[in-house]
């Protein structure tokens, strides 16, 4: 498993991403907006940033996108990529004990499993399980 920093910004991400990849020497190597998905959102945020990953030498580094009405303390969570999506459920269980749920593992329309969680101590963390083509 791995674990990246995910930035939570107010519609300015993309500029974000430009300036953390000249600042860090990062490659952007992947960057969706609202508008090419089948959320509804409103027009405004139809260029947003849903997900982007930064990476350094070839490895994931850095995660960001664009949300409303978020405030400094929840604008920065922990993103858990795993391998193995029953390993995924167990630790999203256990950590979210004394916590809050804040998305149950579901699938998702970019072909994974997802849930969200603030653990007992106030910390954001995500949980992400790609599936695999033999999975789809």
């Amino acid at each position: 498993m791995i674990i990246n920093p995910f930035l939570l910004l107010g519609g300015n991400a993309s500029e974000a991403i430009d300036f953390y990849c000249e600042a860090l020497d990062l490659k952007c190597v992947f960057k969706n907006t609202y508008g090419n998905t089948p959320l509804e959102v409103s027009q405004k945020q139809r260029n947003w940033i849903v997900h982007s990953e930064l990476s350094h030498n070839n490895k994931p580094f850095l995660m960001l996108a664009d949300v409303e009405k978020k405030k400094i303390g929840d604008n920065v969570h922990l993103s858990i990529n795993y391998d193995n999506l029953e390993y995924m459920k167990s630790s999203f269980n256990k950590l979210s004990q004394g916590g809050k749920v804040t998305m149950p593992i579901a699938k998702q329309f970019w072909n994974a499993y997802f849930g969200t969680l603030i653990d007992r101590y106030g910390f954001h963390w995500t949980f992400n399980y790609q599936l695999r083509d033999d999975e789809q």
